[in-house]
């Protein structure tokens, strides 16, 4: 996977929801803690929750299983690979070709 950008973090996650210039139109995942919008090549900064990696067909197929999982807050998906990521909280985002990413819906 190839990264744009390097280390230089390039967007902010906008208060407690997504880079607004890196939605993939309005596509979503409904999931169980809520509607989640994939984001087109953003990776998500956050601690990965397993050690090894799952394979699915498809990023709706990765944020299900996140939408499922205990402490999942947020996944990244490879386009390449098909490889899906469970993640914790995002702390930040940046640029990342190949990578489809979504964070849950945080509850109050």
């Amino acid at each position: 996977t190839m990264r744009l950008g390097m280390d230089q973090p390039i967007l902010n996650l906008i208060g407690r929801g997504f880079p607004q210039r890196q939605r993939m139109g309005q596509e979503s995942c409904v999931t169980q803690k809520g509607n989640v919008l994939l984001l087109q090549n953003v990776m998500l900064d956050s601690k990965p929750l397993q050690e090894n990696v799952i394979f699915t067909s498809s990023p709706h197929k990765c944020c299900e299983i996140c939408g499922k999982t205990n402490g999942c807050a947020s996944f990244t998906w490879t386009t390449d690979t098909y490889e899906c990521w469970l993640r914790g909280e995002a702390k930040s985002s940046r640029l990342w070709k190949g990578i489809v990413a979504g964070e849950m819906p945080r509850s109050f």
